[in-house]
């Protein structure tokens, strides 16, 4: 439909010009650490980021850049492969939906639906029709008119475990998709790469601080 089409490009323009969708979680998890038994965590960060100065690595670890388990540390913690380790490098972060009017469209019908990702390297936290009314409206409403209101809503089968065609399916018992450790190494080191600039971020913080 022409029209639907014109409207859509008029829409993704129009966020475009509003600067929505430009605020993503500008940070990145850190999963070197595979070791049972606790160990310094600057000391694996050090080698995984050979670019990055001893020195502002501790102090990112110090004022809060570095987080483990949500919390902020200091340049003294110890971690093991089971913490989470999030390196937030602050400002704003383009989301996926930003890209272009292909990926907008896809990105806002699974808000549409409560069924898109949240707060990773490409998304922020709008992921159900309720917050996507709020957040961006207009796309709302042509979501709205081209797959309609109805209460019908993706639910996760975790969630529906035990009715219905699933009554005989438990979570805790279904098999567990495990990446092999080539796939992983090839995860991280992509990550990296895709951060790398947002490092910048933390050496102007910090060279303010001096």
């Amino acid at each position: 439909d022409a029209t639907l089409q014109k409207r859509l490009t008029d829409t993704f323009e129009q966020a475009r010009i509003k600067q929505i969708w430009n605020d993503g979680r500008a940070a990145q998890r850190f999963r070197r650490v595979k070791s049972r038994t606790p160990v310094l965590l600057i000391d694996a960060l050090a080698k995984s980021f050979p670019d990055q100065p001893v020195s502002l690595l501790r102090k990112c670890l110090d004022a809060g850049d570095i987080l483990v388990n949500g919390k902020p540390v200091s340049a003294k913690v110890r971690v093991t492969g089971r913490d989470k380790v999030l390196i937030v490098f602050g400002g704003s972060k383009q989301c996926y939906a930003a890209k272009n009017r292909a990926e907008y469209w896809a990105e806002v019908v699974q808000c549409w639906f409560d069924t898109n990702r949240t707060m990773d390297h490409d998304h922020n936290h709008i992921h159900t029709r309720k917050q996507l009314k709020s957040y961006d409206p207009v796309v709302a409403r042509l979501c709205r008119d081209v797959l309609g209101d109805s209460g019908w809503r993706f639910v996760s089968p975790r969630q529906r475990a035990g009715k219905r065609h699933l009554k005989n399916y438990d979570p805790t018992r279904a098999p567990t998709v495990v990446d092999p450790d080539h796939i992983k190494k090839a995860a991280n080191d992509y990550y990296d790469k895709y951060w790398k600039s947002y490092w910048k971020r933390l050496h102007e913080k910090h060279a303010a601080t001096r």
